[in-house]
């Protein structure tokens, strides 16, 4: 694990965080199901609107998430177990 930026000095890091979208947890961990990186990416979205409104919404997605194994699907096509949401 590591933060979403983490390179450069700490002004570039923080303008960073504020004007630039994170690379996808795919660029990482290729084995993330896109209807994961989906979930993540709008909880890192930068405009506030964009992103859940509370963590009940979070938690209603990743339970959605976990009870629908169909959409465990990984980009190559084969199917990855909810192991764990890190």
């Amino acid at each position: 694990g590591h933060p979403p930026f983490n390179s450069g000095s700490l002004a570039q890091r923080l303008i960073a965080h504020q004007s630039l979208q994170p690379p996808a947890i795919t660029s990482i961990r290729p084995d993330v199901p896109l209807s994961l990186q989906a979930i993540i990416e709008k909880m890192m979205a930068k405009k506030v609107e964009d992103r859940y409104q509370s963590a009940q919404e979070v938690a209603d997605a990743l339970t959605n998430w976990l009870a629908n194994p169909d959409l465990h699907e990984v980009p190559d096509g084969q199917t990855n177990p909810p192991a764990a949401i890190v």
